[in-house]
């Protein structure tokens, strides 16, 4: 991309406000190196010009020119060097050659003209292992129970997402596949680039995506929903560094995703995978007319729940979304009884959060094996004869131990949970229960 490319493609990606910001910072660093008033801070290809010392525009002619290897903006009294030219006797060789010029501000091309040609964001968050009270946070079925509550925790596995765009030909590069428009057959990804191609002129842009995910797929983590919160963040984060304005809240970038997944699984999505991406720890989610009370539970509680769990990967990719989705209809149509047995689980959701509240482990025990008994009375697909497979062995290489499986309508991963849990050899790949205090950060 030509010099007059940039800084036409600056125009129209950059907000006036940024420029504006831009051109006073640079302004002061200009002032820093020499002595004198300076009038000219920064010229773009409309002929905008932005002066120190009293900020006030005018349209000028713009030419390029060119001074032995360097290239020079003239506009009548008012010169800008694309160059960092340190030696004062430079300075006034090139002074000398353009007499007519009275005015000198020296930009360096790092910086093009105060506005980088690559931005570039970092966005991360933990996935979660649910303790109890899934399915209640899809709308509107906690409006139908009384004082209904989620709980769940993150762990130390994560989803990440790095974008950068630059001032150049316009293209979409994904996971190192490059193409010429947003394709439409990547799912979440598809729908992030859309949700970015509404809110930023993207057409002088060459975006690259990155995404990386910790979690296996369909394990019941909610590895795509933490990875669909760095994909918003990223883009919400990228627009600011282009348009400014304030950042989306937890609860806004809560909604965005939620509806964006949603488009994706065609079904509805709940919103606690979301929640625990964004804050991090543990949370209990109470869920409200109008929105959600999120409360975090104290860190030493969930290190002691975590330090007497074990994860299991199964090695069987599920998808959770589905026995959700039934329940979901049963539950609006009234059938099987689907209400009341949510609403068991609601309730034996507040004894758990309690039983964790005093440190009592044997509750905890209790309460989990109630959750898992309430979700195979829910669906009968909710276990299958490998996991109970795995499961015996666990019971017997540890009796009473408390079995949980990961998302609430059936994944690929569960967890074990024991007052007095120790190793124990299941033939299955065990996944990290790392401690998450944090929960999404952009950079």
């Amino acid at each position: 991309m030509q010099n007059n490319d940039v800084l036409s493609a600056i125009e129209k990606v950059y907000a006036p406000t940024i420029i504006r910001e831009a051109t006073a910072r640079l302004a002061q660093e200009v002032q820093k190196q020499y002595q004198g008033p300076l009038r000219l801070l920064c010229v773009l290809k409309s002929g905008i010009i932005f002066f120190a010392d009293f900020m006030r525009e005018l349209t000028v002619e713009v030419r390029c020119e060119y001074v032995g290897d360097t290239e020079v903006i003239l506009s009548g009294d008012v010169l800008v060097i694309d160059a960092w030219i340190r030696d004062h006797a430079a300075h006034q060789a090139l002074m000398c050659s353009i007499p007519s010029a009275r005015s000198v501000a020296l930009i360096g091309p790092a910086d093009f003209y105060a506005f980088p040609r690559i931005q570039k964001v970092q966005a991360r968050a933990p996935i979660r292992i649910d303790l109890a009270g899934g399915t209640l946070d899809m709308w509107p079925l906690h409006l139908f129970l009384t004082e209904p509550v989620t709980c769940n925790v993150a762990i130390g596995m994560y989803a990440e997402t790095i974008l950068s765009a630059e001032l150049a030909a316009p293209s979409w590069t994904l996971n190192g596949e490059v193409f010429d428009k947003i394709p439409q057959d990547q799912g979440l990804i598809t729908q992030a680039l859309k949700y970015l191609a509404q809110r930023l002129d993207c057409t002088q842009l060459a975006i690259v995506l990155e995404t990386k995910a910790e979690s296996p797929i369909g394990a019941g983590l909610g590895g795509s929903s933490a990875l669909a919160i760095t994909l918003i963040a990223a883009c919400d984060a990228l627009v600011q560094k282009f348009q400014g304005g304030v950042l989306l809240s937890h609860a806004e970038l809560v909604a965005t995703v939620r509806d964006l997944e949603t488009r994706v699984i065609a079904v509805p999505a709940g919103e606690q995978d979301y929640w625990s991406a964004c804050k991090g720890g543990g949370s209990e989610l109470v869920w409200c007319p109008g929105g959600v009370q999120h409360r975090a539970l104290p860190h030493h509680i969930i290190q002691g729940f975590l330090d007497r769990s074990r994860l299991y990967y199964s090695g069987v990719s599920r998808n959770s979304g589905i026995n959700n989705w039934l329940l979901f209809q049963d539950c609006i149509n009234q059938k099987n009884d689907v209400r009341a047995c949510l609403q068991q689980i609601s309730d034996n959701t507040h004894t758990l959060i309690q039983c964790l509240l005093q440190e009592d482990w044997w509750g905890v025990l209790a309460a989990i094996r109630q959750e898992m008994k309430l979700r195979c009375m829910l669906a009968s697909t909710m276990t299958t004869p490998e996991l109970d497979a795995a499961f015996m062995r666990a019971e017997s290489l540890l009796p009473g131990v408390a079995v949980k499986i990961c998302g609430a309508g059936g994944g690929g991963c569960f967890f074990l949970f024991h007052p007095e849990m120790k190793d124990l050899d299941l033939k299955l790949r065990q996944l990290p229960l790392g401690s998450v205090s944090d929960g999404l950060r952009v950079c």
